[in-house]
C-alpha cells in the first residue's frame, strides 16, 4: 500500500494498493467466493436462487432506510 498527500489538500490522504496488495485482494475474493459456493451447495441452495433472494433483500433494506 502506498499513502500520499491528497491533491485535494487538507488532512486527506491518497491510499493506493500496490500490485502485491491487488493480488492479495483478488486471492481473498476468490477464497470467499469458493467458500460461499461450498456453503450454498451444502445447504442445497442454488447460486441463482441465492443471488435473486439477496437482491430482493437489499432492495427491501434500501427502501426501508
Amino acid at each position: 500500500m502506498t499513502i500520499s498527500a491528497s491533491p485535494a489538500g487538507g488532512h486527506r490522504r491518497h491510499v493506493q494498493l500496490t500490485d502485491t496488495g491487488h493480488d492479495l485482494v483478488r486471492g481473498a475474493g476468490a477464497h470467499v467466493e469458493q467458500r460461499l459456493a461450498e456453503a450454498l451447495a451444502t445447504a442445497d441452495v442454488g447460486y441463482a436462487e441465492y443471488a435473486s433472494s439477496t437482491e430482493r433483500l437489499l432492495a427491501a433494506v434500501r427502501t426501508s432506510a
